[in-house]
């Protein structure tokens, strides 16, 4: 098994940003209340909880990825060697140990730009849940309304009513960071 079909198989443990809401959800009781009288700290809350059952994931992944590596490896074949030549264990150990920690940069490469990639989209799915469970009604453009409005994450009340009557419409682009990139979003303020 290939070093990238190890990455691929090991990362499968780590569930959907849907699932990881759903459960982060049954985990904390937010009511339409508490969301409305305190918006931004139920996005931090539900963000925060969200984090750590990624990571708990994560972690399986990781987990998931050594017993690969391991049986792939055969390092029982290591405890033979050492009972032949001392020496020659050594060295076969620390080549092993060295090819695993390549292994484990390249899985943590890829670990890190799903983080990224998955944190945005938390964050984007867990404002559009919490608006709606406070009876706000909005989505997220999808198909063509995705092209035509193109950085928008979220509208209010919905993508048709964006598209022809932008005054009357309201338009969220969801970022957890900004750094430098608040210089891509000004081109989005339109109308509103």
């Amino acid at each position: 098994m290939s070093l990238k079909e190890m990455i691929s198989i090991s990362t499968k443990v780590i569930p959907s940003v849907d699932e990881i809401i759903s459960e982060s959800l049954k985990r904390h009781n937010f009511t339409p209340q508490d969301v409305e009288e305190n918006f931004s700290d139920s996005v931090e809350t539900l963000e925060r909880i969200a984090n750590g059952i990624y990571n708990e994931y994560e972690n399986k992944c990781l987990e998931t990825f050594v017993q690969k590596w391991i049986r792939q490896r055969r390092l029982d074949d290591i405890e033979k060697i050492k009972i032949l030549n001392c020496e020659n264990y050594v060295e076969k150990l620390k080549n092993e140990f060295l090819e695993f920690a390549k292994a484990i940069q390249n899985l943590e490469k890829h670990l890190g730009n799903m983080r990224k990639a998955r944190g945005g989209k938390s964050f984007e799915k867990i404002i559009l849940i919490l608006l709606r469970m406070i009876e706000i009604t909005c989505e997220i453009p999808k198909g063509e309304y995705r092209n035509r409005l193109k950085r928008i994450d979220i509208v209010i009340p919905s993508s048709q009513q964006a598209i022809n009557y932008p005054d009357r419409s309201v338009f969220l682009t969801c970022k957890r960071t900004l750094r430098e990139r608040w210089k891509q979003e000004v081109p989005q303020v339109g109308p509103n």
